[in-house]
C-alpha cells in the first residue's frame, strides 16, 4: 500500500469530518444559526480541538494513551463551559463533544477499507505481522480487522466516557429543569 495514498485518504477523511461535524456542534453549542457571535468562537475551539486530537491519535501510534489523558482534559474544559446549562442539556452536549474528539480515530476505518478495496488479508494473523501488528498481540485483535477494531472501538468508547463523565461531573448538576404540573 502505498504510504502517499494512505497519508491523503487520513488526511482528506479527517477535513470532511471536521468541515461537517464541526459547523453542526458548534451550532448546537451556540444556541443555534442565529447566534453567529457564539458560533465562530465554538467553530474556531472545535477545530483546533480536533486538531490536537488528530495529533494525539498519530502520536500514540495505536495505542490511545494521548487520546485518554485529552478526553480527561476536555472533560474538564466542556465542563466548566457547559456548567450553565441545564442537566439534560448538560448531558446531551457532553457526549456529543466527547463523540466528536473520538472522530479522528474513527477517520482511521478510511486506512481498513483501503486496504480491503487493495485485497489486504485483513482476517489473517498473516496479513496483521505484515501491517505491523506486535506477535504478542492475541487472536482475532492480531489480525488487521481485529487490530482496527480494538484500537477504533477503545477511542470511541474509552474517549467518550472519560471525557462525558468528566464534563458532567465538573459540570455539576447543570441549572435543574423547571417541572410544571
Amino acid at each position: 500500500m502505498d504510504q502517499v495514498v494512505t497519508i491523503v485518504l487520513v488526511i482528506t477523511t479527517n477535513a470532511v469530518f471536521a468541515a461537517l461535524f464541526g459547523p453542526l456542534l458548534a451550532r448546537h453549542l451556540a444556541g443555534g444559526a442565529r447566534r453567529l457571535g457564539r458560533f465562530i468562537p465554538w467553530l474556531a475551539a472545535l477545530w483546533g480541538i480536533y486538531l490536537a486530537e488528530c495529533a494525539a491519535f498519530s502520536a500514540s501510534m495505536g495505542t490511545n494513551v494521548l487520546g485518554f489523558a485529552l478526553a480527561a482534559v476536555w472533560g474538564v474544559v466542556f465542563g466548566r463551559k457547559l456548567k450553565a446549562l441545564p442537566r439534560r442539556a448538560l448531558v446531551r452536549s457532553a457526549v456529543w463533544l466527547s463523540v466528536y474528539t473520538a472522530l479522528p480515530a474513527i477517520s482511521f476505518a478510511s486506512v481498513f477499507v483501503l486496504l480491503v478495496v487493495g485485497g489486504w488479508p485483513v482476517l489473517t494473523t498473516e496479513g496483521g505481522r505484515r501491517f505491523g501488528v506486535p506477535e504478542f498481540v492475541p487472536w482475532p485483535f492480531s489480525t488487521v480487522a481485529g487490530f482496527f477494531t480494538a484500537l477504533i472501538g477503545s477511542a470511541v468508547v474509552g474517549k467518550t466516557a472519560i471525557t462525558a463523565a468528566v464534563a458532567i461531573s465538573r459540570g455539576g448538576a447543570g441549572r435543574q429543569e423547571l417541572h410544571h404540573d
